[in-house]
């Protein structure tokens, strides 16, 4: 989904993801991206293979409007991911 996001963003994604089997792989987004500053500063924490909202989430607003990638996410969202409930 985040390299969706990337394209979306305009972002040069040749630049920081590997075409892999399973599909577009970037290592930066693991290892030297916003995930883990996040995880760090406690706005996301991370559980089995996702994430939850973390304890710091409402303090991230002020950071989000710099990273366009970011802002790419609502279409992403809207684009992909499908919101179960309850019935």
């Amino acid at each position: 989904m985040i390299y969706f996001a990337h394209r979306r963003a305009d972002d040069n994604v040749k630049e920081f993801f590997l075409k892999q089997p399973a599909g577009p792989y970037s290592s930066r987004a693991t290892y030297q991206g916003l995930e883990r500053i996040a995880q760090q500063q406690g706005y996301v924490k991370k559980v089995g293979t996702g994430f939850l909202a973390g304890d710091n989430i409402g303090k991230i607003d002020q950071y989000v409007s710099r990273y366009p990638v970011c802002i790419a996410l609502d279409w992403v969202v809207a684009s992909f991911v499908i919101v179960r409930t309850k019935i």
